[in-house]
């Protein structure tokens, strides 16, 4: 099957190409062999991203990914909290890699963001803010690689998807 660049930014959604219709850009197969029930993201949606979504990756490797996910979560670590990106579930908290700090976003009374920190870390004044030194949550540089990867292949490859950016 030969697609070509479909990316626009419009008010209404793209219509992507129908379920039976797809064949998966990770695994090859397509419909009956897999399934496209799921709605497959170009960027983890724990990074702010509802909207951006193809259709040519299959229910299995859907799933795969979403595995793979969690280690570039970790990977990034503190830093949905401390530039407040919203996931599934809004800021997420961090917590260290050794459990002992914790930041959690919420808001102060005039609305404004707030981070409060529990536990030990190591946090220092520098121009402009501060620096906080906390361990990383483990992660598998391997599955950072795979949704680097993932989102490259479905932006930069001339055989690509139809993706919709509403």
């Amino acid at each position: 099957m030969n697609l070509t660049w479909i990316v626009r930014h419009t008010e209404r959604q793209r219509k992507l190409m129908g379920r039976n219709e797809r064949d998966c850009r990770f695994c090859f197969k397509q419909y009956p062999e897999v399934t496209f029930r799921k709605t497959a993201h170009l960027l983890p949606e724990f990074m702010e991203n509802k909207n951006i979504i193809h259709d040519c990756e299959c229910d299995s490797c859907n799933t795969l990914f979403g595995t793979y996910e969690d280690s570039f979560s970790k990977f990034i670590g503190m830093h949905r909290t401390t530039e407040f990106i919203k996931g599934k579930e809004g800021v997420p908290s961090f917590r260290s890699g050794d459990e002992k700090f914790t930041m959690r976003y919420g808001k102060c009374k005039e609305g404004e963001n707030l981070l409060t920190f529990s536990g030990n870390s190591e946090i220092n004044p520098v121009e402009g803010g501060f620096e906080i030194r906390a361990p990383k949550q483990s992660y598998t540089p391997l599955h950072v690689m795979s949704v680097c990867t993932k989102s490259s292949i479905l932006w930069f490859t001339p055989r690509t998807c139809l993706i919709s950016i509403p």
